[in-house]
């Protein structure tokens, strides 16, 4: 079996890490077919004004299109020319294409995948990440005129593929909401790479309580500033009954709202005193890091998943969550706490309760239930099985 996939967002020069979840996703397929993975990015740091770079990434055959980036109309018009020259090369590099799957589905990836199918008849499946539809259902973007006529065309382009992969049950459902009629799948991501080294925590240090979070610096999605003032609130609450420990809130990532979130912590009076702003970290250093704390914590008002929180899971860390989407769905009491987004009282109340029981929860247990239900032979058990569905319809 030959599978194309053709990815908005992917990993490349600019950032290596970026959307590493669908990397994962095209490894965990190579597992039992042959992986064309096609991307297309901007770049400052290339000289000519496109680069192709054709490469062997493990067993995912990589084709990665450069376009110097300029400005929007300049970068519009590159992207079109540098889709037309990826098709061109598919064409011709590879014979047999059996299925397509398109990563995002507010992606002009889909002309390709319209191509394969009217013109080659290869069938196309779509794969949702984005918190795109789950801001809209959750009044975190206004539905306004130029989202109106985008979701009109994507809702009308998707109808010529055989179905909606989402990467949890509350993705699939925002987008049923909207009114896609397509068949849906739901298919996670993968956490648990099977490779590495994982640290399990051990014993803990009396007089100090480690807390990590780790988040794209957006704000509006994340509500890192509720997380700092329910912090605070906690910290002043209950400073006499933890007078005797340091409480540390370590913050890893960086992003656009870095100046604001750095200031409001300043002003609460935590700022590199009981909240460090760590900055970007690599995955696989962080996943070393995480078995340091204590414990972990997400205040999201919005996820499709959140990967950081099984990869937290994995390393044994018990969490504090959000119902946002993704953790209401496999964060169960014995591995941490699920509480309601923007409600800072339950806030407090969870750092309370896992400040003093962080070391009473069964770190391996947490750990094995990740490694059990999110490792790439799992997912890619999941994937030939759809696979197979749809190549048989």
């Amino acid at each position: 079996m030959v599978v194309l996939f053709l990815n908005k967002w992917y990993p490349n020069l600019e950032n290596p890490n970026s959307s590493i979840f669908v990397r994962k996703h095209a490894k965990a397929v190579s597992f039992f077919a042959k992986v064309i993975s096609f991307h297309i990015s901007p770049s400052t740091k290339i000289k000519s004004i496109l680069k192709i770079d054709n490469f062997l990434d493990e067993n995912i055959d990589t084709i990665i299109i450069y376009y110097k980036k300029s400005n929007f109309v300049f970068d519009s018009f590159l992207y079109i020319i540098c889709l037309i020259i990826g098709t061109f090369i598919i064409l011709r590099n590879y014979k047999k294409i059996d299925l397509i799957q398109v990563n995002i589905t507010a992606s002009l990836m889909l002309f390709i995948a319209l191509f394969f199918k009217l013109f080659k008849n290869v069938k196309f499946i779509t794969l949702e990440h984005s918190t795109f539809y789950l801001q809209i259902i959750n009044k975190l973007d206004k539905l306004d005129l130029i989202k109106k006529i985008l979701l009109f065309f994507i809702k009308k382009m998707i109808l010529f593929s055989n179905g909606i992969i989402c990467v949890s049950e509350s993705l699939k459902e925002s987008m049923k909401k909207l009114g896609f009629n397509n068949k849906f799948y739901v298919i996670p991501n993968v956490v648990f790479e099977g490779f590495e080294n994982i640290k399990i925590k051990q014993s803990f240090e009396d007089n100090i309580i480690k807390i990590i979070s780790v988040f794209n610096l957006n704000d509006k999605t994340k509500n890192i500033s509720g997380l700092l003032i329910g912090f605070k609130k906690f910290l002043d609450t209950y400073k006499e009954e933890f007078k005797d420990k340091d409480i540390i809130l370590d913050i890893y990532g960086d992003g656009k709202d870095k100046r604001k979130l750095t200031n409001l912590a300043s002003e609460l009076n935590l700022l590199n005193k009981n909240v460090f702003f760590k900055g970007v970290m690599d995955n696989k250093v962080l996943k070393d890091l995480m078995s340091d704390y204590d414990f972990f914590v997400l205040f999201s008002r919005v996820e499709t998943f959140s990967v950081v929180t099984l990869e937290a899971m994995l390393c044994g860390l018990p969490v504090i969550a959000t119902r946002c989407g993704g953790p209401e769905e496999y964060l169960k009491p014995e591995y941490g706490i699920l509480i309601d987004k923007e409600d800072i009282e339950q806030l407090v109340n969870a750092f309370y309760f896992m400040c003093r029981n962080y070391k009473n929860f069964d770190r391996e247990k947490i750990s094995e239930f990740v490694k059990e239900n999110y490792s790439y032979s799992k997912i890619s058990n999941k994937f030939k099985e759809l696979y197979q569905e749809i190549l048989n319809i």
